[in-house]
């Protein structure tokens, strides 16, 4: 009978936890920062993929790059813009 109350124990125990990873799951899905990509960027800022290169390679705009793909924050972004009036 011990056995049994333990493994009922252990089963509500285990539940609790799914249920609280579950719930970080959600926070950190709605907590994610969006990415990004070169034609979203182009499109935001109305510029051309070489001019976007060129902030790329001078650190004008800052960037992550997963393999062959670059992907831009918010916060490149926004960066970005506040430098680029300041300099106005």
């Amino acid at each position: 009978m011990e056995n049994v109350e333990l493994l009922a124990k252990l089963n509500l125990k285990l539940e609790e936890i799914i249920e609280l990873l579950q719930d970080e799951g959600k926070k950190d899905k709605e907590n994610r920062t969006p990415l990004y990509n070169n034609a979203d960027i182009q499109k935001l800022l109305g510029i051309s993929s070489s001019t976007l290169q060129k902030y790329r390679s001078t650190g004008m705009i800052g960037f992550i790059q997963k393999g062959k793909k670059i992907y831009y924050t918010q916060k490149h972004l926004d960066d970005f813009i506040s430098t680029d009036f300041e300099s106005e």
